[in-house]
């Protein structure tokens, strides 16, 4: 891939990650900061959501 997506640079990727553990991981620790029930918190954990799944698609896309 000659550019990062902007789903793996919104969960904080410099580089594609290899695994789709990675990728679960990564956004299990930024939803930790939004642990919060107030309505930011809920969007912003709904727009992790979104990014980590577009980001499984496009790892599952690369791999074949």
């Amino acid at each position: 891939m000659s550019e990062l997506r902007k789903c793996f640079a919104a969960l904080g990727f410099t580089e594609q990650p290899a695994t789709e553990q990675e990728i679960i991981a990564r956004c299990g620790e930024l939803m930790e900061k939004h642990k919060d029930s107030t309505e930011s918190d809920r969007l912003a954990r709904q727009l992790l959501c979104e990014n980590r799944d577009m980001c499984l698609a496009e790892l599952r896309r690369a791999a074949g």
